[in-house]
């Protein structure tokens, strides 16, 4: 006769009923944060077992990645407002600690050079190029600047950001035309009434983000327009 390895009741086996078998697979087990040395908790033993609990949350298995999350705090600079319009037209707040941001490699590379940062930028099934960015702190600065927690959603609270949107993979010049390409109806709004310029629309498929058909906005106007 055994006892029962969860409650020391006599038994015939390991456990003396299924509820103490199931209480002691979720039994809490101690980790300690390979990054912050806090000491945490887990009941999913697999997890321990093959390696893959080793940071207490989040923001701290991205610790290794760092950058000035007060970036944005205090007064704007010509060059912070730049940064700033570049984040309103290809980025978004995903949760209370992250924002994603969407362009060509030059642009996210632009980016994490003035935040001097060393967050990694990734292929992605939209713009070609993806970068997170992990911060309660920079998410809580950016909110109250404006931006939104849904890229088709986002507007431009102020006039001085256009320098940051030309700066991304949304502007381009061609054949005598500026041309400007979002996802966002009022930034297309906003860019369209600056310049006198037309609008046009077609649908693609957002495979990276939620994988539905995106109303995609072209604004196009002259370049000789363009003085600002």
């Amino acid at each position: 006769m055994n006892e029962c390895a969860q409650c020391g009741r006599k038994c015939k086996t390991k456990y003396c009923t299924r509820k103490c078998s199931n209480a002691a697979k979720s039994k809490n087990h101690e980790l300690t944060c390979e990054s912050c040395g806090k000491i945490f908790y887990t009941n999913n033993k697999s997890y321990i077992t093959l390696g893959r609990l080793k940071h207490c949350s989040h923001e701290c298995k991205n610790r290794k990645y760092t950058f000035d999350e007060n970036y944005f705090s205090g007064k704007l600079t010509p060059e912070k407002l730049v940064t700033l319009g570049q984040i309103f037209a290809i980025g978004f707040i995903a949760d209370y600690r992250t924002i994603r941001l969407y362009s060509d490699k030059e642009t996210l590379e632009d980016i994490n050079l003035k935040l001097k940062s060393n967050y990694k930028i990734q292929k992605s099934n939209i713009h070609k190029w993806k970068m997170y960015i992990f911060s309660d702190k920079f998410v809580s600065d950016l909110q109250e600047l404006g931006l939104q927690n849904f890229h088709l959603k986002q507007d431009l609270p102020r006039e001085d950001l256009w320098e940051g949107l030309k700066k991304t993979h949304c502007y381009k010049e061609e054949d005598g035309f500026s041309i400007f390409i979002t996802e966002a109806s009022k930034i297309a709004l906003w860019v369209s009434d600056k310049f006198g310029a037309k609008i046009f629309t077609r649908l693609y498929k957002d495979m990276d983000r939620h994988n539905s058909s995106v109303p995609l906005y072209i604004v196009v106007w002259k370049k000789a327009h363009n003085s600002f």
